[in-house]
């Protein structure tokens, strides 16, 4: 070792051991130096924790394949996608939930003008705007369900702890409608 490292082998860092006390006493407090460069780390990770949930769902669709094809039957297709594979959301009672999905009307002439949110039948709550969902209108090949995205808070006061229907309706601007398949929504106390 060279007697530049010599000499600090046996130096105290602020942080290496703590300093000696009296009996009774307490340790002097340490305080912890940030630098800008953490602050900047920190705030980054706040803005990302804080997204909104439709921004999670990515921009374009990744691979190729072909587009699906939309069933001659159906008049409009989408899901509420915060119930996920389990088909169920779970909210507080007196609380509120976010809900979170896509709709698009199989007419190329029909687009989305609002969606009305029931629980039990009963409607609770509506969506007027409607943001870019790319990955969908890619997946079917379609344009026009650029603009199926949507997301809705929902409050759940009034509404009985239990098991309840939710089913998000979709309405065109000719005023056709259709609803989506129901989940569950479960209201705990």
């Amino acid at each position: 070792m060279t007697p530049a490292l010599l000499s600090r082998v046996n130096e105290k860092t602020p942080f290496s051991t703590p300093p000696e006390t009296r009996p009774g006493e307490l340790p002097p407090r340490r305080t912890a130096v940030y630098g800008p460069l953490t602050a900047l780390l920190g705030l980054c990770a706040l803005l990302l924790m804080g997204r909104a949930n439709w921004s999670l769902y990515p921009t374009h669709v990744t691979g190729g394949g072909s587009p699906l094809e939309i069933p001659a039957a159906e008049k409009v297709l989408g899901s509420v996608e915060s119930a996920g594979v389990s088909r169920r959301v779970v909210g507080r009672a007196g609380g509120k939930i976010v809900l979170v999905g896509w709709a698009a009307f199989a007419d190329p002439h029909l687009s989305l003008s609002r969606m009305v949110i029931l629980v039990d039948g009963v409607p609770r709550a509506e969506v007027h705007n409607f943001f870019d969902r790319s990955d969908i209108a890619a997946r079917f090949g379609r344009q026009n369900f650029l603009q199926s995205g949507w997301e809705v808070s929902l409050p759940l006061t009034g509404i009985q702890p239990g098991d309840h229907n939710l089913t998000a309706e979709a309405f065109a601007e000719t005023g056709e409608s259709k609803r989506l398949r129901p989940v569950q929504l479960r209201v705990i106390e």
